[in-house]
């Protein structure tokens, strides 16, 4: 790779001009560079879907749910799994080794499964499917715990 000096008909600002830039001119450039990433951003969003207020709503709804549900496993019912099968002496260490366990699934799995989402055609979008199956396995499961010995 070679460097071309600059020929007679070639302007070289940096090499005519050491004076600093003023503050009108950081402060020209700075605006255009605003107007840019405002335009930017303006077109982003145009492309973006906007979600009514009963999706929202929905979507809400939904989450709650989900956190509810969650919230009793985690608090109630694991705790008092691991009571029932675990010796006195171990309970605390046995929790926290299940949890720590099913965090880090809980981890691995949602970037995995958000990676084959964002490859996702179908005609649900990117997302719903994922969630459908999702929460029937959930429900699935939940009802094979509760009818289990």
């Amino acid at each position: 790779m070679s460097i071309n000096a600059p020929t007679k008909h070639e302007s070289t600002p940096l090499l005519e001009n050491n004076d600093p830039p003023s503050k009108s001119e950081v402060r020209e450039e700075a605006m255009h560079e605003h107007r840019k990433l405002q335009k930017r951003i303006e077109q982003e969003d145009s492309t973006h879907q906007r979600i009514s207020i009963v999706e929202l709503v929905a979507m809400s709804m939904f989450w709650f749910g989900i956190s509810a549900h969650w919230t009793a496993i985690l608090m109630i019912v694991m705790p008092y799994q691991v009571a029932r099968f675990a010796p006195d002496t171990h309970k605390n260490t046995i929790l926290g080794v299940v949890l720590l366990l099913g965090s880090a699934t809980a981890m691995v799995v949602s970037v995995v499964f958000g990676h084959i989402s964002d490859q996702c055609l179908l005609r649900y979008g990117k997302r719903r499917p994922f969630i459908i199956a999702g929460t029937l396995g959930n429900v699935l499961a939940l009802f094979w715990c509760a009818y289990s010995k």
